[in-house]
């Protein structure tokens, strides 16, 4: 018996295929899959990538977990379950990125899963078994405290320097080489004819490492995002009724600008949540889950 577990989001589509005794048969990895960031084709594509990777020349397995980013909402799921059906599997159940990556972090204990990457999502589950969330609605609505959030806000600073609204930051500099354009304006026309795609966007927040810690507008940015991210595990705790001592887990690529973040989101959730609080990296990949 063959299990197929695939994570799909806005930055990486991972396909993991086990045998029932856990062994693993095969894993692919390929491009973002998030049909509502890069359209169902794409989408479509970047699955089959994975799974042809994982599953290699086995058919189809016996039972297939799509996590997929945006699959909460209805339209959403039934356009991946089109692609899932196109790819030529038939026994499958598609349910979000951010479903499994709580239950991988918590092993189905109660706790909460904090997930910063392109977007922010977090997820909480009590002894229950109820699930709550807060985040995810997409980078135009909200993702606070996400890669997306985090570069926009370092876009807006450079073009409000620009602007002469603001005074030398530093970052535009830093903006400039990421994007590797000589000017602003002609960062412009990239961004605006969909060349520089979010992810791009997001992305630019690998630049701020080993630099915003000594700059002090960086680190402002820094320090909202963390304290959204907080504002939102204490609305699933609450939403929840857990109380401290809480597990919360983290995971995802702003997490790995600096080993401080995860201590900053400890500080402001024993605050916020009058408690203890143990904030641990979530140890096992979303796709496990």
């Amino acid at each position: 018996m063959i299990v197929l577990g695939v994570d799909g989001g806005g930055t990486k589509t991972e396909a993991l295929a086990v045998s029932s005794s856990g062994e693993i048969f095969g894993r692919g990895f390929s491009g973002p899959s998030n049909i509502n960031l890069v359209g169902e084709e794409v989408a479509k594509e970047e699955l089959w990538k994975a799974l042809n990777k994982a599953l290699k020349n086995y058919h189809e397995p016996d039972i297939a977990v799509f996590g997929l980013a945006g699959a909460g909402r209805k339209k959403s799921r039934e356009k991946y379950a089109k692609i899932v059906e196109e790819l030529g599997l038939s026994n499958y159940v598609i349910t979000t990125d951010g479903t499994i990556g709580l239950y991988a972090a918590t092993l189905f204990k109660p706790g909460v899963l904090v997930s910063s990457g392109t977007g922010s999502i977090v997820m909480g589950l009590n002894e229950r078994g109820d699930v709550a969330r807060a985040l995810g609605w997409g980078y135009l609505i909200d993702d606070e405290g996400s890669g997306f959030w985090i570069g926009r806000k370092i876009l807006n600073i450079a073009f409000r320097e620009y602007d002469g609204r603001l005074y030398d930051t530093g970052l535009t500099e830093i903006v400039l080489k990421w994007f590797k354009v000589r000017d602003l304006n002609e960062l412009i026309e990239e961004i605006y004819s969909s060349r520089i795609p979010v992810t791009k966007i997001a992305s630019l927040v690998k630049a701020l490492r080993g630099f915003w810690r000594e700059n002090p507008v960086a680190r402002k940015v820094i320090e909202e995002a963390v304290a959204e991210l907080s504002e939102a595990v204490k609305a699933v705790a609450e939403k929840l009724s857990l109380k401290p001592p809480l597990s919360v887990y983290y995971t995802g690529g702003v997490f790995k600008l600096d080993p401080l973040l995860p201590e900053m989101l400890k500080q402001y959730l024993e605050e916020k949540l009058a408690g203890e609080v143990r904030v641990l990296e979530a140890s096992l990949r979303p796709v496990i889950g």
